[in-house]
């Protein structure tokens, strides 16, 4: 009964999240991520391990596959065209200086 009424909380504040992104139209993750914060650590409300137990790590995998799959099919290459300098310079510098050392070049980052 418990477990029921948790889960239907939750839609219904995912829901009211998914809401207000669309109104105020910003990404909805921020409100999900703020509801989640404070529905979990700051109140602790809800308590994730208790209520899932060991099926909390499966069901977190499953959402974040879910999560990947829907934005590679919503992705438009004709967006991303042009970026991969942008790409290139969020990967770390050490990073690129190991892996070219890897195939032979001398890479000098000042």
């Amino acid at each position: 009964m418990l477990f029921s009424i948790t889960i239907s909380c939750l839609l219904i504040v995912c829901s009211l999240c998914q809401w207000v992104a669309w109104r105020i139209k910003l990404p909805a993750i921020i409100f999900l991520l703020f509801a989640g914060i404070a529905a979990g650590p700051l109140t602790g409300i809800l308590n994730t391990d208790a209520l899932l137990g060991a099926l909390l790590f499966p069901f977190v995998s499953f959402s974040v596959a879910i999560i990947l799959f829907e934005g590679a099919l919503t992705l438009k290459f004709d967006d991303i065209i042009g970026l991969q300098t942008v790409v290139r310079n969020m990967v770390p510098a050490f990073w690129w200086r190991r892996n070219l050392r890897k195939v032979g070049f001398k890479v000098v980052i000042r």
